[in-house]
């Protein structure tokens, strides 16, 4: 049943136990000129490692005294490394990426655009994905 040209998934693979089995939907879904989204929190993050490091150094609390690294409703916490490697280990080609905060989505500022688009420094990831054509 490929007939989707677009799937967007805003903040949902680090909510769900079995994000592998999600992406085997987005490819059974997928037409074969489509382009999926994939929008995630990026772990390490510029601003996400300083705030770890200053829990470590208990110059902050953590915000969620129950967990110390992560953020209690996320089950997977990827990086934009790891998820290229998980997207490209499940047969999806990567079309482009890039990270951005929410106070500054599309970049708008010089500041942005290289700590965001070049750097890949920002809070939360972007990915445009198609099935990989053999």
């Amino acid at each position: 049943m490929k007939n989707s040209h677009v799937i967007h998934l805003s903040h949902v693979i680090e909510h769900i136990p079995d994000p592998q089995n999600w992406l085997l939907k987005i490819k059974d879904l997928l037409s074969e000129d489509g382009v999926a989204v994939i929008n995630i929190p990026n772990k390490y993050s510029l601003t996400g490692k300083i705030k770890l490091l200053l829990v470590k150094l208990k110059l902050k609390n953590h915000q969620w005294k129950h967990e110390k690294s992560k953020t209690p409703d996320h089950l997977y916490e990827p990086t934009v490394k790891s998820m290229k490697w998980f997207l490209e280990k499940n047969g999806f080609e990567i079309l482009s990426y890039y990270t951005y905060s929410r106070k500054d989505i599309i970049a708008q500022t010089l500041f942005g655009k290289i700590y965001n688009r070049f750097l890949k420094l920002g809070s939360n990831s972007r990915f445009y994905i198609r099935i990989k054509n053999n």
